[in-house]
């Protein structure tokens, strides 16, 4: 491996990053994406950490479920449960009871087969460049709600709902219109894809 050959430090970690059109990646067997079967399922593919925003994810999956709709939130990708990040996403899901409706799962490598399970993707990102996740929620055809960083909206044009980062009020807003409007959504992640 090039790291091991030209990297000066003692410990190192390979982390794969494919997208859906990685062949080997989509035969693997998968987990199944927890909460109510009837559920809106949201998934959300990136590593836990503060550029994410995930707590204003929540904030937004807090007030949506308090408007009764029925839905849960998947958060897929990496993270430490000794980090002060992780500890307040957790004290968050404990505070308001959250827990039927909000799954952390850690790092998955089959992406594409939890994709398939979910109605609706999020980005809620204060940073990015181009998200790998992005092409893969495109790739997977699934509706989409992502923040206004980096080139978000330059992928996503039209063809999904991109709102203000640090915005709850917004994701709201946008999640409950693909909730409401499926038809629509639907008509834009095709053509996103």
């Amino acid at each position: 491996m090039w790291s091991s050959h030209n990297l000066w430090c003692k410990h190192l970690e390979y982390i794969q990053n494919f997208s859906l059109g990685s062949k080997s990646y989509q035969n693997e067997q998968n987990i199944q994406l927890k909460g109510h079967s009837q559920a809106f399922k949201i998934i959300h593919v990136t590593n836990l950490r503060s550029q994410k925003d995930h707590l204003t994810a929540l904030k937004a999956i807090k007030q949506l479920v308090g408007d009764g709709i029925v839905l849960s939130y998947h958060l897929i990708g990496g993270y430490d449960k000794n980090s002060e990040y992780y500890k307040n996403l957790i004290n968050f899901i404990q505070k308001h009871h959250l827990e039927k409706y909000v799954f952390i799962y850690g790092s998955q490598t089959n992406i594409a087969g939890l994709l398939e399970q979910a109605d609706m993707a999020l980005l809620s990102s204060v940073s990015e460049g181009l998200p790998v996740s992005l092409i893969e929620y495109a790739q997977a055809k699934l509706l989409l709600v992502v923040t206004d960083v980096g080139q978000c909206k330059d992928v996503v044009g039209d063809f999904g709902l991109v709102v203000n980062p640090s915005n709850n009020e917004e994701l709201v807003k946008a999640i409950t219109y693909n909730y409401k409007h499926p038809e629509d959504a639907s008509k834009n992640a095709e053509k996103l894809y």
